[in-house]
This record gives C-alpha cells, sequence and structure tokens, in this order.
C-alpha cells in the first residue's frame, strides 16, 4: 500500500474551502435575492397606491376645489382679523391695571397716552376699552371721594406736581371735584348730564362742544373747546346705568390718527367722570371729577411756560419758580372750580325746569 504525498492532503482541504466557500456564497445571493423580491414588491404597491390616490383625488377635484376656496376665503377673513386686532397691539402693551386718583398722574399715565386709530374696528374698540378704563377708575374712586360720606354742595381742587430733572418743580396734572345734591329722580339727572355732551345741549356751561360721532345708543365722540384756556379738547363720552348709580365717563384723547392735531393746536389730556346716585326716589347725589395733565401739542407735552400762558401769567415768570407754580395753580383753582360750579348751576336750573 503506498504513502500518500502531502500534496494531496492539501489539494483535498483547499477544494473543501471553496466548495465551501462556494455554499456560503450561494447562501447569500438567495438572501439578496429574496430582499430584492421584497423591496420590488414594496415598490409596485407604492406605485398602485399612488395611483389610486390620483384617481380619487380626480374624482373629488370639483367639492375639493370647492372646500379649498372656502377654506381660503376663511383664513383672509381671519387674517383680515388678526390685522385689525394686530393694530390695537400698541393699546394691548399699554393695558394697565387702572389705579385710583390717589395713587397720582404718573400712574395713570399709560392707558391715558392710547392712541385712537382710524382702522373703524380698531376705533370702535377703542372708543369702548378707554371709556371702559374710566369707568373702572370712578367706581374704584367712589369709597376714596375726598367728600367721603358727606352730601352738601362742595368743590375741592388739587395741583399735582413733580421734580424735573435739573431739581425744579412742575406741574404734572391738575384734578378737580365738585358734589351737588339736586331735588329729582338720578335718573332725570343722569340723562341732563349726559345732554352735556351732546349737541345744542341745554347745560352746556364751560365747554363748547359739537359731536362727531355717535358711537352707539351708549357712546358718542365730540370736540370742543374749554372756556378759560381755550384748549381743545376730543372726548369719548359713555354713559354706564346701574340700579342706583349712572356714571358717565369722559375719555380726553390727544393723539387721534382720523383727526391729528394741527401746528399750534392744544389738546387738554386727562379724563373725568360724573357719577349720579339715588338718595331717595326724588333726591339725587351729583359728584363729578376732573384729571387733568399737561396739555399736548404736536410737539408733545407743553412748557411750563406754555402752561402758564393759558393761565394768564407771562413766560419770563417761571424763572421764580415756585411762585409761578403757585400762581399757576391759584389760576387753575378759580378756572375750573368755577366752570364746574356753574356748570352744577345750570344743571340744577334744568332740573327745575323739568319738575316744573
Amino acid at each position: 500500500m503506498g504513502r500518500r504525498e502531502p500534496s494531496d492532503e492539501k489539494k483535498r482541504a483547499e477544494a473543501l474551502r471553496v466548495r465551501k466557500y462556494r455554499e456560503a456564497q450561494k447562501a447569500d445571493l438567495k438572501l439578496l435575492e429574496a430582499e430584492q423580491r421584497h423591496w420590488a414588491e414594496m415598490l409596485e404597491r407604492l406605485k398602485a397606491s399612488q395611483k389610486n390616490d390620483r384617481r380619487s383625488k380626480s374624482a373629488r377635484s370639483r367639492p375639493s376645489a370647492l372646500a379649498m376656496d372656502l377654506s381660503r376665503r376663511q383664513n383672509k377673513a381671519l387674517r383680515n382679523q388678526v390685522g385689525e386686532y394686530d393694530e390695537l397691539l400698541h393699546l394691548l402693551e399699554t393695558w394697565v391695571a387702572s389705579q385710583q386718583l390717589t395713587q397720582g398722574p404718573s400712574h395713570l399715565r399709560a392707558w391715558t397716552e392710547s392712541t385712537l386709530m382710524a382702522h373703524p374696528a380698531a376705533r370702535r374698540q377703542g372708543y369702548h376699552w378707554l371709556s371702559e378704563r374710566v369707568y373702572h377708575n370712578a367706581t374704584i374712586a367712589v369709597p376714596e371721594h375726598p367728600f367721603g360720606i358727606r352730601v352738601d354742595d362742595a368743590a375741592q381742587f388739587k395741583l399735582h406736581t413733580s421734580d424735573d430733572v435739573d431739581g425744579g418743580a412742575s406741574i404734572v396734572g391738575m384734578e378737580v371735584h365738585v358734589q351737588h345734591t339736586y331735588f329729582s329722580n338720578f335718573k332725570t339727572v343722569a340723562n341732563l348730564v349726559w345732554s352735556f355732551g351732546q349737541k345744542n345741549s341745554a347745560v352746556k356751561a364751560y365747554l363748547a362742544s359739537q359731536v362727531l360721532e355717535e358711537v352707539d345708543d351708549h357712546t358718542v365722540y365730540s370736540s370742543g373747546v374749554y372756556d378759560g384756556t381755550r384748549t381743545n379738547v376730543r372726548r369719548i363720552i359713555s354713559i354706564f346705568e346701574g340700579a342706583d348709580r349712572i356714571v358717565i365717563t369722559h375719555a380726553l384723547v390727544t393723539d387721534d390718527e382720523l383727526h391729528p392735531m394741527a401746528p399750534g393746536e392744544l389738546r387738554t389730556h386727562g379724563f373725568a367722570w360724573t357719577i349720579v346716585e339715588r338718595v331717595t326716589d326724588e333726591i339725587s347725589l351729583m359728584r363729578h371729577s376732573t384729571f387733568h395733565f399737561a396739555p399736548m401739542s404736536s410737539q408733545g407735552v407743553v412748557s411750563q411756560a406754555e402752561l402758564g400762558q393759558l393761565f394768564g401769567k407771562d413766560p419770563d415768570d417761571i424763572r421764580h419758580r415756585d411762585a409761578f407754580i403757585e400762581q399757576v395753580g391759584g389760576v387753575a383753582e378759580a378756572t375750573y372750580v368755577n366752570g364746574l360750579q356753574k356748570f352744577a348751576l345750570k344743571l340744577g336750573e334744568a332740573v327745575d325746569q323739568l319738575s316744573g
């Protein structure tokens, strides 16, 4: 028996290795072919699905187009509405909790500096929002009223000042309060006060005015000129009716996009309210409060010298700042208190005429 040569063993081992390799290759190829078939089938299903979608969309093209058109119109309407409210953005940014009158002018300036816009929807929103701010202040101030529980006829004036950068004092605002008792039903008195803001009113006393816009049954927008200072005023006047109390608000607007200030024009800046309360069926208590900031021109807040001129003071007198402010305050007190007392008396005459 012959001995095997080493070369034969090597050949057999190499042949076995090659056979195993080829078998592994065939197995891998089968796996790849299976994966190829899987993805090919998946691709065909996707193509078929797309064709079905196109046929479905084609079948629905008309109602879908109508729905799309309706959607576009609705979106346009919504965008327009959003645009309207965007125009109110600076109003919204200045919305702050209304402050009590006793906290002084600096806490009240934010919302009173709002602009009355030209856009109809924004303008209407502004009318009501500013009126509600004044009403809120009025209702808060009732328990804090300077006359307290007194019901006798009375008047009170207060001058608000602040320190300038240079350390000198400046007038920043004035407030005046008047109350009067009338022997008539509170609704009758309130209706007469409401007519104060109307054209050709019988109770106009210290402010000549005319209606610019009748917003609704409870709100009007008017312009006028104050007797005494001769400053212009634009007022949003609103009436709020309660069971035993009626409040009439006055929001004084300086920045109006439809009626911008002319060069040289001065506008009164601030707010006011009149509260008419029932005491008995035939007795009413009327309390009126006015708060004015320094007037505005197209250039901004008037200077102290210009403010003094409105009350008959020489601009050169401001060199003696403290005396100047005291004198302006004295004239302003007489002007405001006399004007409102004149209004209260004229209102009383109108009440008597109705009662008689």
